[in-house]
């Protein structure tokens, strides 16, 4: 699971009391793992799952589709214009991340088998 309940909790700053009052911890845990899943979705085309260790990048991204997501289930979908933003440009990212125009872990590449070799520029340096 990507993410944390605190750091869900806490994305909804002073609107978190109030939105979260009949919210139960086992229901965002389960939106939480929802949108984990929904993440490995686009990222199983590019890495092998489970990802070793934590990601900031991908953590934060299931806070975001978390957050908007709580919105439309408890908040009868009046989600907030700025939350609406965060999850389309969240969206967008997974898709670049599923094409690898963003890299969230350092790929194998031929760059790495290459060593450096001394170089001579003379001596008019």
């Amino acid at each position: 699971m990507y993410g944390t309940i605190e750091n869900l909790k806490d994305s909804f700053g002073s609107k978190k009391d109030l939105l979260l009052q009949d919210i139960t911890d086992e229901q965002l845990i389960m939106m939480l793992e929802d949108q984990s899943s929904y993440i490995d979705s686009f990222l199983q085309v590019r890495y092998d799952l489970p990802l070793p260790g934590t990601n900031a990048m991908i953590n934060r991204l299931c806070i975001i589709l978390s957050k908007a997501e709580c919105y439309r289930l408890f908040a009868s979908n009046d989600i907030p214009e700025a939350v609406k933003e965060q999850e389309k440009q969240a969206l967008k990212d997974l898709v670049k991340i599923q094409k690898g125009e963003i890299l969230i872990m350092k790929e194998d590449t031929l760059d790495d088998d290459i060593t450096s070799k001394e170089v001579y520029f003379g001596d008019w340096l």
